[in-house]
């Protein structure tokens, strides 16, 4: 038996390494980042810089308020009591665009996807695109090695400026070096709203009033943690908004003549308090000019909109600096004019021919020739052409706007290309789909046939020579083609070996036949081609949720009709089981209706969302029903399964303590008013509590294979619920009442079934998984993230390290807790024919084939639809972060698939221990 356990660990391991492998070659494919040049636009030895002709101002603050919304900045005088909280709170700027017209500007400020803080801070410094890659940076960031107007201010010849920096320390980690002096704050404890504003304050006038810097930057982070701890229209965030009303008068008032003030956000936010997609309300934010002297060209009737990226230029040319080398933004022109005519047309011109350079540099160093030599040329050509009229009119401008514009123009159509590259390369996403289609057709082939069709030694013996075949020549070709020989050899092993299983099975292949495919088993396929299809809508990824909660729906209840009247045709159900199963089915409906009010709006859409509400009872009613479910948990586990167990009483009520402490903990971190460090241990109680039973259940030689199974399904629910909170506690409520009850439908369909595994089971089971993924909240969208789950359990700042890992692993439980409940409880729909057959590691590990293969077709769905569009509006948008999802969704299953092997696997070997040393005694 520990042979076959081991076996049957491997074949898993097998076919979950091919698919890795797959997703590897597409995600390095599809999210290649751009390629970072580290040149910059001048060196320390540059004494003089002809962009100093632009400048304009001596000093620059820059006041930066995390996830500023456009419309907590937008006055309306017309506003009534019952406008929402975050309304005309910001009056001074107000008066400041009525007051001094011609000394201030209001802009809609946009970023790109994904609106993440360390994204927007790199694109406001070096005018770079992001890219959703590096959205994990987002809670590690890295140093900065592109160029930007920070090291152009404190590093260049051109001009040898200070920098002081107050607020979010995220700006350490990117641009540490470049502060002469700097007081940052921790930033990443949303809970906390006012600790890094009140740091600001205390240090920001005293630095005004110095004299021995150039630059002031202040990230303010309290209205983006007031927004993720209390929504947008609440008390905190109208208090916030207040507060910062009154330190921007007096920043107003303590600037001189020859400062810039500049006040943006670097993302919006959507009503819930999230961001991170491309929706308007995550995108759009404000940004603010003001100067006492200089006049701007100003048409405050109309608010224009422009690019986040197009700050950097901006900034540069007013402080006298080269752009950085880098950037894709251009000028916001209105900042130019208030000179000559002549001025505006040479901001323009040197940031066109920054970007000539940067465009030359690109496509000369470019790896992966990303580039197209017709574009290259195109806009080569275009730049030439302007430079050529300009040189012609030997300055004498006469048509000021007639240059401008065809400035513009260029910089345009070079952000217009640069967005498209942002860079994929081809082939690594074409071997990619070849690896995970390789994966279901050896998939599809251990689901048909058993897993124990591996266990011929000639098959076993082929194997490793193709695999040993295929990497001999992916190094082959790794050679002449310059490709990467760790890749290669990758690609080899994992093409190899799933080819050559598939070449030298052909026999078992042809035995398949469409006369062995049942009326239920059509039924699966279809609702799972259906799945599959529909991904290529965006519309339908929209409201995926609402599609996936009618297709389980409509699924389950032609599969138990077919079912039950099948058997009662057969007059082999007892009218009791029928009933039973009706009712059953009922209950069902009635879990997954109740449950569906927990979903919440997706925040791309436009359309007004009907009762998708979130359950929002009394704060105290909540916590008593919440607090209900999870206590009662142990008593269904002990009552389920104590007929069951083979261990001893002492043993079970053991077990039952650990569980009922295990929800004492839960309770206390929900309920009680607690101190810090009470919010802290109470989860680790917890994590100790569940790594106690996992071991202890499973290392029990007296413990049989399923029946260790009960109480750490009990102890995992336990967890996923603390880790969803208090909110989305009956919603985990009624996911377990549903999967209980599908098991007793099972159990009643089994008493005259002759089937191992169902395929329509397993499918529900895995669309089941989407739908309670839905259930609790959650979205194919960044912003339906919750960060603050990242922080259950840990005590202060999350910093990077292993804080950093284990945040980021409890963000990924809470996002995909449906995923790892569904997988955990696989054995629920494991049939036995006897019922005296005892639970055997191959029967799991086919049923794990079976439910890896519904992820896989998905996946590989996913994959080609996201191929498909690669270039259209809704790509990067809707496309790109449902693939991300889907990725992050089977590398859970993947997870808890060999976690769960590995715990059979040791079960195995313990019960085969135990009945070698009942025999001996014996």
């Amino acid at each position: 038996m520990v042979k076959e356990s081991a076996k049957c660990c491997l074949v898993v391991l097998w076919i979950l390494f091919i698919y890795a492998s797959g997703m590897f070659f597409f995600t390095r494919g599809f999210f290649l980042s751009k390629t970072a040049l580290e040149t910059k636009s001048s060196n320390p030895h540059r004494q003089f810089c002809p962009e100093s002709r632009s400048q304009r101002y001596d000093k620059l603050v820059l006041l930066i308020v995390d996830a500023l919304r456009f419309d907590y900045v937008d006055y309306d005088e017309n506003l009534n009591a019952t406008a929402p909280a975050y309304r005309n709170k910001l009056s001074i700027l107000k008066k400041l665009l009525d007051d001094k017209t011609n000394n201030a500007l209001l802009y809609r400020f946009v970023a790109d996807a994904p609106t993440l803080t360390v994204q927007g801070l790199k694109g406001l410094t070096t005018g770079t695109l992001p890219s959703y890659v590096n959205a994990g940076a987002n809670f590690g960031a890295s140093r900065v090695v592109e160029d930007s107007w920070l090291y152009q201010l404190t590093s260049s010849g051109c001009r040898r400026g200070k920098a002081t920096f107050l607020g979010d320390n995220t700006w350490m980690s990117l641009f540490g070096d470049y502060f002469h002096r700097q007081m940052p704050v921790a930033s990443f404890s949303i809970d906390d709203y006012l600790t890094v504003d009140d740091s600001i304050v205390e240090n920001l006038y005293t630095e005004l009033s110095r004299f021995d810097w150039d630059v002031i930057i202040a990230h303010f982070l309290g209205v983006d943690h007031a927004g993720h701890k209390e929504g947008i229209d609440s008390g905190a965030m109208a208090g916030r908004l207040t507060e910062f009303d009154k330190i921007m008068r007096n920043v107003v008032s303590l600037v001189d003549n020859t400062t810039l003030l500049v006040l943006l956000g670097d993302h919006g936010m959507t009503e819930d308090g999230m961001h991170g997609s491309d929706s308007p309300a995550e995108v759009e934010s404000a940004l603010f000019f003001y100067s006492k002297t200089i006049r701007f060209s100003t048409s405050n009737d109309v608010v224009k909109t422009i690019d986040q990226i197009d700050l950097v230029p901006t900034i540069s040319l007013l402080l006298g600096l080269p752009v950085p080398f880098s950037n894709l933004g251009f000028i916001i022109p209105e900042v130019f004019v208030d000179r000559d005519r002549l001025s505006l047309v040479n901001a323009a011109r040197f940031n066109a021919q920054q970007l000539d350079r940067y465009l030359t540099a690109y496509y000369e160093t470019a790896i992966y020739g990303n580039l197209l030599p017709l574009d290259y040329t195109r806009l080569k050509d275009q730049f030439h052409e302007i430079e050529f009229q300009y040189m012609d009119s030997n300055g004498n401008v006469s048509d000021v706007t007639k240059f401008y514009r065809q400035y513009e123009q260029y910089a345009k159509e070079v952000q217009r290309i640069f967005r498209r590259l942002l860079t994929r390369d081809l082939k690594a996403i074409f071997a990619g789909i070849v690896l995970i289609f390789v994966a279901c057709c050896v998939n599809f082939s251990l689901f048909w046939h058993g897993s124990r069709c591996l266990s011929s030694v000639r098959i076993r013996q082929s194997f490793v020579r193709a695999t040993i075949c295929a990497a001999l020549t992916s190094l082959s070709l790794s050679l002449l083609l310059r490709i990467s020989v760790a890749e290669s050899l990758l690609f080899g092993v994992a093409a190899g070996s799933g080819l050559g299983f598939l070449s030298l099975n052909k026999k078992g292949l042809r035995t398949i036949s469409f006369s062995q495919v049942t009326g239920t088993g059509c039924l699966g396929s279809i609702v799972l081609l259906l799945q599959c299809i529909i991904l290529f809508s965006d519309s339908y990824i929209h409201n995926e949720d609402a599609v996936v909660d009618y297709a389980v729906k409509t699924a389950l209840v032609v599969y138990l009709f077919v079912t039950i009247r099948s058997q009662v045709r057969r007059r082999e159900a007892a009218r009791t089981s029928i009933v039973v199963i009706s009712l059953l089915t009922l209950g069902i409906l009635t879990c997954s209706r109740l449950a569906s009010n927990f979903r919440t709006c997706r925040s791309t859409l436009r359309n007004p969302c009907r009762d998708l509400e979130s359950w929002s009872p009394p704060e105290r009613v909540r916590l008593i029903i919440s607090s209900i479910c999870v206590g009662l948990a142990p008593c269904v586990v002990y009552g389920t399964w104590r007929s069951r167990s083979r261990l001893s009483r002492l043993q079970q009520y053991v077990i039952f303590s650990l569980l009922f402490l295990m929800s004492i903990c839960v309770c206390l971190y929900w309920v009680a008013a607690v101190p810090d460090w009470q919010n802290v241990y109470f989860p680790r109680t917890v994590d100790a509590l569940i790594i106690v039973l996992y071991l202890g259940t499973t290392l029990s030689p007296s413990m049989s294979v399923g029946g260790y199974f009960v109480p750490l399904l009990g102890a995992t629910w336990i967890f996923l619920t603390m880790m969803q909170g208090d909110k989305l506690a009956p919603a985990m409520a009624l996911m377990a009442i549903q999967t209980m009850m599908i098991d007793r439908v099972i159990a009643l369909i089994c008493q005259t079934s002759t089937t191992r595994i169902s395929w329509i089971e397993v499918v529900l089971w895995s669309t089941l998984s989407w739908q309670y993924f839905y259930f609790t909240g959650h979205h194919t969208a960044l912003s339906s993230l919750r960060i603050q789950a990242g922080y259950i359990g840990l005590r202060g700042d999350v910093t990077p390290g292993w804080k950093m890992i284990v945040a980021g692993g409890l963000v990924a439980i809470n996002t995909y807790s449906s995923q790892i409940w569904f997988t955990a409880s696989l054995p629920l729909i494991r049939r036995k024919v006897n019922p005296k057959e005892s639970d055997s590691s191959s029967s799991f590990t086919d049923l794990a084939v079976s439910y890896l293969l519904c992820f896989g077709i998905k996946m590989l769905s996913v994959c080609l639809a996201v191929t498909w569009f690669l270039d259209h509006p809704a790509g990067m948008g809707t496309f790109t972060p449902r693939l991300l999802f889907e990725f992050a969704a089977v590398l859970c299953v993947f997870g808890t698939i060999l976690v769960s092997s590995l715990l059979a696997c040791l079960s195995s070997r313990q019960k085969d221990a135990s009945s070698k040393s009942i025999k001996a005694m014996e």
